[in-house]
């Protein structure tokens, strides 16, 4: 009975005070002598809320809302854990829920405030982070998607050899000339630093950019170099005005002796004089010198010496050429056009020698070197 009549003061005092009261009572007592207690059930039942009040509803079911006021109230919907708090949306005719607003003031976001692996690309806007938004050496690879690092993410030389894990940038890594010159370290570019044969291609290197500073001595190897697929070269060579790949100059060399037999053979040679080679092809360029191998006292030669074949000559001839030099793609034959006496000079340039072919062939071997310019 005291709640009521606290209830019925209370209604009483709001109406008084206010035109639009929080709780408008049920039935009006003014004017009344006696209150019977049909009246004050009524003065509870038949009270309801103000036009401009609400309440909350709690509830788990949607609330029907062809009870009007209804749509004035929020409805905290316990369907789920933790429950959402909801407004009824006149234009859409639905219960929508209330989306917290709050402002977060700038700096106020610290490390210890988000928990592990909460951030990813959805929740950055582009451009948000910068260096300084960053703790040092917090960023590891596992943490970053691949493609997501293009040259406009990074500030020109932000990254050092420190920050690259050896044998971590591959081809694929790099955009077309995205590595220039002024952003390679000079000797910072070692045989640990590069992938075997794809590291490095041409596509990924803008002209010019690598110098002798950006190659740390000994740095470059060709397991580091891309082999090219069409002709299977692993080599460089110098065409005369730039390095492309190509097989190394071929060689061929041999230190023969002259077999001493009759004239006819040298004449003839059949077979004697002819030495084949390796190198797949005619030589470009074929020398032909006699090598000393008995320090002969008369010529002033020493053991190992050399003099060009060309300089020998047929004395009882009038000086013409003895030997005749030829090649193919297989073998350099060295022909002696006769077996006459011949005329060399001696070492101290002093001295005409005349020598017999006996005593030539046990002075002298014939060295053979050809070449060939692959490129």
């Amino acid at each position: 009975m005291k709640k009521l009549l606290s209830l019925i003061l209370l209604s009483q005092a709001l109406c008084a005070i206010a035109a639009d009261p929080d709780l408008v009572k049920g039935v009006d007592f003014t004017g009344l002598t006696s209150v019977t207690a049909t009246k004050l059930n009524q003065l509870v039942d038949n009270a309801y809320v103000g036009t401009n009040r609400g309440m909350i509803i709690y509830s788990a079911t949607t609330p029907d809302v062809t009870e009007t006021k209804l749509k004035r109230y929020l409805w905290l919907d316990t369907s789920v854990v933790p429950p959402l708090l909801k407004q009824y949306n006149t234009n859409t005719a639905s219960w929508a829920q209330i989306a917290a607003t709050a402002t977060v003031a700038n700096n106020s976001i610290t490390a210890a405030m988000m928990t592990a692996n909460s951030v990813n690309t959805s929740n950055l806007i582009d451009g948000a982070v910068t260096a300084v938004k960053i703790a040092d050496l917090t960023i590891t690879g596992s943490k970053i998607a691949a493609g997501t690092i293009t040259t406009t993410n990074i500030a020109a030389n932000t990254i050092t050899s420190a920050n690259i894990s050896t044998g971590g940038i591959a081809s694929a890594s790099l955009a077309t000339g995205s590595v220039t010159g002024d952003k390679i370290a000079a000797g910072s570019v070692g045989l640990s630093s590069l992938t075997n044969g794809f590291a490095l291609q041409g596509t990924n290197i803008a002209s010019g950019t690598i110098t002798s500073t950006n190659v740390a001595t000994g740095g470059l190897a060709l397991s580091n170099i891309t082999t090219n697929t069409a002709t299977s070269y692993s080599s460089l060579v110098f065409n005369g005005s730039a390095l492309v790949y190509g097989k190394p100059i071929l060689r061929y060399t041999t230190n023969a002796v002259f077999p001493s037999s009759t004239a006819g053979v040298y004449t003839n040679l059949a077979g004697a004089g002819s030495f084949t080679h390796n190198l797949g092809a005619a030589p470009d360029y074929v020398v032909v010198t006699l090598v000393n191998k008995a320090n002969n006292a008369g010529g002033g030669y020493s053991v190992g010496d050399q003099i060009s074949l060309e300089t020998i000559s047929r004395n009882s001839a009038g000086n013409a050429a003895l030997f005749t030099v030829y090649s193919d793609s297989s073998v350099v034959d060295v022909f002696a056009n006769a077996l006459n006496a011949m005329t060399y000079i001696n070492k101290a340039h002093t001295a005409v020698i005349d020598s017999s072919w006996a005593n030539f062939i046990a002075d002298w071997n014939f060295k053979v070197t050809a070449v060939k310019f692959n490129y």
